[in-house]
């Protein structure tokens, strides 16, 4: 949608459920099968973290 000046916006509904985004299951809760499943405490950092991409217009870039 324009919202004069050249500018516009974009906007979306997104919907999620009340558990989104507050915790972490660990893999031993969806499955008790085999020895090599992990608790929460299991889980190696560097598991969690991984790089990310955000694209950016370029009329945006200026103003960062």
């Amino acid at each position: 949608m324009s919202v004069g000046g050249g500018m516009y916006v974009l906007a979306n509904d997104l919907t999620y459920a009340e558990h989104t985004g507050t915790h972490m299951d660990a893999p031993i809760h969806f499955s008790t099968i085999g020895s090599d499943q992990w608790y929460s405490h299991n889980i190696p950092p560097d598991r969690l973290v991984h790089p990310s991409h955000i694209s950016l217009p370029d009329m945006y870039m200026s103003s960062l």
